[in-house]
Parts: structure tokens; C-alpha cells; sequence
């Protein structure tokens, strides 16, 4: 069973750990990498419920101290390779008749494929 829970504000939640004997389950906003935000409840509505609360205190909490809340990844992000990685990764995709981004998405998603996240949204 997996279970999951709907978006809100762009945001999307996790839940980490589900403890039967305290009659628990512990979420958190997924794709931060600054800060963490958590948020626990005994139901997978009130969960919801506390993932949508716990994320209006974090952004009211970020418009008080002034700063800028944390968004969640967008799967945008630069990579620095040698001119030489750079220069196969181009005659790569122009062999296969592919763009450069196919080409390293593929690779990438290859190099991670046996790792285990919990599922998002």
C-alpha cells in the first residue's frame, strides 16, 4: 500500500515513517534541500491536513524573517563536465539523432535506477 498524499501550493509531501505501535504516521515536504519540514498525524486526511498546515507556517515563518522559502526541486540544474565528456555527449546525441539533454537525462536516470525514493504526489 502506498500512500500518498495531494499536492499543495506547488508543493509535494512524503511520508517516512509509519509507526503502528504509537499510531503514527510521520510526513515531510519532499524536494527540499535547505530545510526540513515535518509533520505527524494519525489519519491519512488529517496528515493531508497537517502537510497543509505545517506548509502555510513554513512560508508564513520564511515572509517574517524576510527570506526566501525554499521551492522544490524542478529537475532544472547545470552540470560542469571536461570539454572532452562534453564533446561525446554531443557526437553521442548527434549519432542517435537525440538532443544533448536526452542524452545525459538518459545517463542519469540510468546511474540512479537502483535507488529507492519514496514515492512523490
Amino acid at each position: 500500500m502506498e500512500l500518498t498524499l495531494k499536492p499543495y501550493k506547488g508543493y509535494h509531501a512524503v511520508v517516512h515513517r509509519i509507526d503502528l505501535d504509537e499510531n503514527l504516521i510521520a510526513g515531510r515536504v519532499a524536494g527540499l534541500t535547505r530545510d526540513m519540514v515535518t509533520f505527524y498525524a494519525s489519519t491519512p486526511t488529517a496528515l493531508q491536513r497537517e502537510f497543509e498546515i505545517s506548509l502555510d507556517t513554513y512560508l508564513a515563518s520564511c515572509a517574517d524573517d524576510g527570506v526566501s522559502p525554499e521551492k522544490p526541486v524542478s529537475g532544472v540544474f547545470q552540470v560542469r563536465v571536461s570539454p572532452d565528456t562534453h564533446r561525446k555527449l554531443i557526437t553521442k546525441a548527434q549519432l542517435r539523432q537525440e538532443s544533448l539533454n536526452a542524452v545525459v537525462a538518459e545517463a542519469l536516470d540510468a546511474s540512479v535506477a537502483d535507488l529507492e525514493l519514496p514515492a512523490v504526489g
